[in-house]
């Protein structure tokens, strides 16, 4: 789990009350920063093999559970984008506030959006590895999907949201809820209750094995 663009990385879920409502529902909890994020080190831009590290660690330590993952903004999209290995382990996702692809966050920035085009000409493989909507179409395991978007985000619109829900729902089961009154990533202080009954639910219906 790890937000976009938060000086706390990790901190964001224990902060902001995330980690603390899992672990109330039952669920064991790990938090991570990006490789260059919070406390870790930078060491390479491929961000969906430190959420494949991550949850391949947490299966180890409990491989009769079944493994979800919630992830916001970056943290989102790179989830997405790790699911198309076959060797994830992931059977459930939450995203929330993750863009379609690199371009459509950094569209309004004429620096970073000049520094992505130049990367798409030089190393186009690469930025299509991280592009949600294009690993929305070679999803491994057919993991189940809950998508969130704020309707006050500015970063990631809900106009954005539905891109990669059309994408994700022609592969897997997924489902799209649009919150009233939430800014980036922060559905949860918007609608505590509402984010509890349909995260909770949405997980304790999805991780169970067949």
């Amino acid at each position: 789990m790890s937000p976009y663009g938060h000086t706390l990385a990790k901190g964001f879920w224990l902060r902001y009350g995330h980690a603390q409502l899992l672990r109330q529902s039952g669920y064991h909890v790990m938090v991570f920063d990006f490789n260059g994020f919070g406390e870790s080190g930078s060491t390479n831009m491929d961000f969906p093999l430190d959420v494949l590290a991550a949850g391949n660690a947490l299966q180890n330590q409990y491989p009769n559970l079944a493994l979800g993952l919630i992830g916001a903004s970056l943290g989102g999209a790179m989830s997405v984008c790790a699911m198309t290995s076959p060797t994830h382990p992931f059977k459930a996702a939450v995203i929330e506030s993750a863009f379609p692809t690199l371009m459509h966050f950094w569209r309004p920035y004429p620096l970073p959006k000049l520094a992505l085009q130049f990367v798409q000409l030089i190393y186009p493989s690469g930025e299509k590895r991280v592009r949600p909507v294009h690993a929305a179409n070679i999803l491994a395991g057919r993991p189940d999907m809950l998508l969130i978007y704020g309707e006050a985000d500015k970063f990631t619109t809900v106009a954005h949201g539905k891109l990669l829900f059309d994408a994700l729902k022609r592969n897997t089961e997924a489902e799209f809820w649009q919150v009233e009154g939430a800014t980036h990533t922060h559905a949860y202080a918007a609608q505590p209750k509402e984010y509890e009954s349909r995260v909770v639910k949405f997980l304790d219906r999805s991780l169970t094995f067949d």
